[in-house]
């Protein structure tokens, strides 16, 4: 179990690395296996201050089968933000987890409500309560390779259209009122320490196939480092027609130098396709996603987007960066909107801190200006 679950985390830790949301949102599967408690604040459109946390139940092994269980709750301290509370102001629990799973020295089955971190679908954890699904989840891995599959019909967290505490359907998170089966996924990866190759596909019943496929590898000269990154991404509707048409190619790169403690990145993402860039169920894998915006909330054909990046790692507890990100339409009259992301996150004492001012700048002559700040602390126990 402990092989698998590593395995995982390192997989996770190489993709967040390719945008700022992947890395801020990333989730620690160890850390939420434990119980937690944290503590946020957010100043939006609206301001909120709210306390929450998990706990976390596992039985012991028997002969590789467990039962795990874990409880959210969170409760509002000031004012009222719907990332924070959803479609409430009050507090709220939950059953964020509950499962059963085999597993052994390279297996892992899991079934019933759980966490997920893939390309289009992941626990994108930068609110109160991340998301959660349920369904089904297994997982090999061996050397340096990894296959994953599973099928999910529901979720439940930040993202998934409303009532945050509550399981809805998928096509409820797209804002369909129409019953779907659920989405079926797989994935093989390859990882070494220079190299990493990834593909995934996935079915959402009515709604689309997707097909998504990341190559990259690290350059090493001395003190200097470069990552470099493409990726690929494929979506088309099943012919139902429940979100209307698809038929998106989104190709991305990334590009990531560091020297000693000091990081520059840029990413740039541009659609090929006669539709806006396939959305996901969470942060969703592109490079150039930042703190709110990245391609696929893009309404317009042709999108294409860019990010640049630096970052200051400090005894590696504290991290400093600031991004800034353009998002448009081939036409710029359609969609033209610039972000600048300031973040900072540290680990001290046993405590972690995340502390994000993302400025949105709509370039439209009626477009509305905004700005998000966000800090989060948790302890985990």
């Amino acid at each position: 179990m402990k092989k698998v679950v590593t395995f995982s985390i390192i997989c996770v830790m190489a993709m967040a690395q390719e945008s700022l949301r992947e890395q801020l949102g990333a989730s620690d599967e160890e850390r939420h296996m434990q119980s937690e408690l944290r503590v946020g604040y957010i100043d939006g459109d609206k301001s909120a201050a709210a306390i929450g946390g998990h706990i976390h139940f596992d039985t012991p092994s028997f002969n590789g089968l467990q039962i795990g269980a874990m409880i959210y709750a969170v409760a509002p301290i000031q004012g009222s933000n719907s990332d924070f509370f959803g479609l409430y102001d009050g507090g709220f629990a939950f059953l964020g987890q509950s499962y059963i799973k085999y597993s052994d020295a390279t297996n892992m089955l899991q079934v019933g409500r759980m966490s997920i971190d893939t390309p289009h679908a992941d626990s994108d954890d930068i609110r109160m309560v991340p998301n959660y699904f349920e369904g089904v989840h297994y997982q090999k891995s061996w050397d340096n390779v990894n296959i994953e599959a599973g099928y999910v019909t529901k979720m439940a967290g930040w993202e998934n259209g409303g009532d945050i505490k509550k399981f809805v359907r998928l096509s409820e998170v797209f804002g369909i009122n129409k019953k779907i089966d659920g989405m079926f996924f797989t994935g093989i990866g390859y990882e070494d320490e220079n190299n990493g190759a990834f593909l995934w596909y996935y079915h959402i019943d009515q709604i689309a196939n997707v097909l998504y496929g990341e190559l990259s590898h690290t350059f090493i000269w001395n003190k200097f480092s470069l990552l470099a990154s493409i990726q690929f991404d494929r979506a088309t509707d099943t012919g139902d027609g429940l979100i209307g048409n698809l038929d998106s190619k989104t190709f991305g790169i990334f590009l990531e130098t560091t020297y000693q403690n000091i990081s520059l990145q840029l990413a740039a993402n541009k659609e090929f396709g006669n539709t806006p860039s396939m959305s996901s169920f969470g942060g969703g894998p592109f490079f150039t996603s930042m703190e709110d915006f990245t391609i696929d909330a893009v309404d317009a054909k042709k999108a294409r987007s860019f990010v640049l990046g630096a970052s200051y790692s400090y005894n590696e507890s504290i991290d400093f960066g600031v991004m800034y990100g353009n998002f448009r339409a081939k036409k710029k009259s359609q969609f033209d909107t610039d972000e600048i992301d300031l973040y900072a996150t540290m680990q001290i004492f046993g405590v972690e801190s995340e502390i994000v001012y993302a400025s949105i700048d709509d370039k439209l002559p009626n477009g509305e200006d905004r700005d998000i700040f966000r800090i989060i602390v948790k302890k985990s126990f």
